[in-house]
Order: C-alpha cells, then sequence, then structure tokens
C-alpha cells in the first residue's frame, strides 16, 4: 500500500468519533482514500525511519470524540501502486480542502498550493485505530466556535464526492475569508470581504431566481419576458428591464430596485436601518479600494477600522444574507 501526505499552509482542526473507519474511499481520486486522521500518529511509528513528521494529534476528548489539530493530509491507495503522478493530486486536495473549509464554516482552514510539500512511502497495511483509554483530570478551555466549526467524518465523506466541476459558492468563500481576517486582526481586510461577499451573493441570489423565471416562462407575469432574434446566437430569451438594471451601476439597486422587481420585495421598504448599513458598509469598500482608507467624513461610522466595526460588518452581511 502506498501512502502519500500533503503539507497544507495552516492546519485543520478535527472532531473524530471513536466509531469512524480507518480511511474514506473519495470518488475525486479513483483508487485512493484519506486516511482517517486518528491513525496519523501510528503512522509515524510504523517504521524507525519514517518520513512522514507529525500530521495530527489529539488536543482534547469530549465523550467519544475526538478533537485534532493537524497539518496535512494522508492519502492511502486501495490498489498497489509502484508509481503515481504526485502532481495530480494537487486539484483535486484543493478541491477537497475548499468544500471542507465550507461545508464546516472553518475560516482558518489551511489551503493548499503548486508548491505544497508532497511525500510517499510504502506499508504493508494501515495500523489498526487506538484511542487514549484511562482517567483524565486535565480541563482546557475551547472556544465555542472552535467546537462548532471543526470538520467531522460527515463532512469529509460529503466533500470526497462532490465532483471537481462543483465548485463552493463564492460569497460564502468569501465571508469565511472575512471571517478569518478578524480573527488575524484585520479589520481592513474584513471589511472589504464582507463588503464583496454582500454584492456577490446579492447578485447571485437575483440571477438565481430571474434564470427561475426565464425556465418556468414566468406564468405568473412577474417580469417582462421576450423574445428577440440576436445575430450570433439566434433567437434569445430575456427581461431587458432586468437586464438594464443589473447593468447600472451603484450597489443600492441590488437591495431595492431589483429584488422589489424579482421578489416583489425591498430591504429599504422592509428594513430600512439595514438597508442603510448595507449602503454603508458598501461605500466604505470603495473607500477602500480607491483610496486605502476610510472616508474623512464617514468618522461617525459604524464601520470603523477596528475589530468593532468589522464584526458590525459581519453582521449586517449575515443579515442581508438572512433577508434574501
Amino acid at each position: 500500500m502506498r501512502l502519500l501526505t500533503i503539507e497544507i499552509n495552516g492546519s485543520i482542526e478535527w472532531a473524530i468519533e471513536k466509531d469512524t473507519p480507518s480511511s474514506c474511499p473519495l470518488s475525486l481520486l479513483p483508487g485512493w482514500a484519506l486516511v482517517n486522521p486518528l491513525l496519523y500518529r501510528n503512522l509515524e511509528t510504523t517504521k524507525k525511519l519514517s518520513l512522514i513528521p507529525p500530521g495530527a494529534f489529539v488536543t482534547a476528548i469530549i465523550g467519544a470524540q475526538y478533537l485534532l489539530h493537524g497539518g496535512k493530509l494522508i492519502f492511502a491507495s486501495i490498489e498497489n501502486r509502484d508509481d503515481e503522478d504526485v502532481l495530480g493530486f494537487i486539484e483535486p486536495t484543493a478541491h477537497l480542502i475548499d468544500w471542507l473549509r465550507n461545508l464546516s464554516k472553518q475560516p482558518r482552514l489551511g489551503r493548499i498550493s503548486e508548491a505544497q510539500k508532497i511525500s510517499t512511502r510504502l506499508i504493508d497495511e494501515l495500523p489498526p485505530i487506538t484511542f487514549p483509554s484511562g482517567h483524565f483530570d486535565t480541563r482546557t478551555r475551547i472556544h465555542k466556535y472552535q467546537l462548532a466549526t471543526t470538520v467531522t467524518w460527515k463532512h469529509l465523506v460529503q466533500a470526497a464526492s462532490i465532483p471537481l466541476v462543483q465548485k463552493p459558492p463564492i460569497f460564502d468563500t468569501l465571508l469565511l475569508d472575512s471571517i478569518q481576517a478578524v480573527l488575524e486582526r484585520d479589520p481592513r481586510t474584513s471589511l472589504l470581504y464582507a463588503a464583496i461577499a454582500m454584492e456577490t451573493a446579492a447578485r447571485s441570489r437575483l440571477d438565481e431566481q430571474y434564470n427561475v423565471l426565464l425556465a418556468e416562462g414566468d406564468p405568473n407575469g412577474s417580469i417582462r419576458i421576450i423574445n428577440r432574434k440576436h445575430v450570433k446566437d439566434g433567437t434569445v430569451t430575456e427581461d431587458p428591464i432586468y437586464e438594464y438594471l443589473m447593468r447600472k451601476q451603484g450597489f443600492a439597486r441590488l437591495i431595492h430596485e431589483l429584488p422589489l422587481y424579482i421578489f416583489r420585495k425591498s430591504l429599504l421598504v422592509e428594513n430600512q436601518a439595514l438597508y442603510q448599513d448595507a449602503k454603508e458598509l458598501y461605500e466604505v469598500r470603495n473607500d477602500f479600494a480607491h483610496t486605502g482608507k476610510p472616508d474623512q467624513k464617514r468618522q461617525s461610522s459604524k464601520f470603523e477600522l477596528n475589530a468593532r466595526g468589522a464584526l458590525r460588518g459581519l453582521k449586517c452581511v449575515i443579515d442581508v444574507f438572512h433577508w434574501f
């Protein structure tokens, strides 16, 4: 059996139950499986001259659940393989990590690049999983969000079955990037990502509903669908009013005129305070993009360039997400 280890930039926080199997088959990599992180320590001592430095270690035990911290992923070949294109693992592994981050909502989950360190070795078989036993008096404090965002075996099984062509929603990724920036004490980056995530989510949700209406022929007459001839594309079905509004500059139309037209609801009408906050957050984003700092005229802005302002930005974006 061949083992392949890929180091990641950063780390992964796992929560593994005692009854999980030793590996998880990957449809992304036929013939390969991801080894259970609880086995990483055992694999280090399988041979005297191990090529695999510490990959994961238990940080806490809660009932039958083991919390682990690791900076690598170890794959095992289901079939005997003498040679393997290790560079072919980069894209599927990056895809797997992206989905683990999305499903677990773990903002600091590590990333992978083309220059990652990859090592391989041969073993006879995977060793049995061993669990710490006995009575433990040690106590530790763990943030609630850390427990809520650990990667579980269920996340792994789900991520392992998602095809390469299916990517996580970009607005989810941007929101996680914004949260990560807060944890890293970088409020400017957090506010930038938060505002971009908000705009992306609004556009995605509007386009999604617009395409549904086009596909169904808009039976209730909600929009103004026409068929027109196009030189290159033949007959095109569209709503010119929606297309015009979507092309116009300005963020406010994405939370007022366009949702009022498509969904028959407007954030301005239903929640004026959130509407004003969303507009201001986007204006702060424009300030950073154009000058690198907030507009001096908005010194009283609730989205200050500090941790409190960044957290307010995150709350605003999440509230807009929920409204859509």
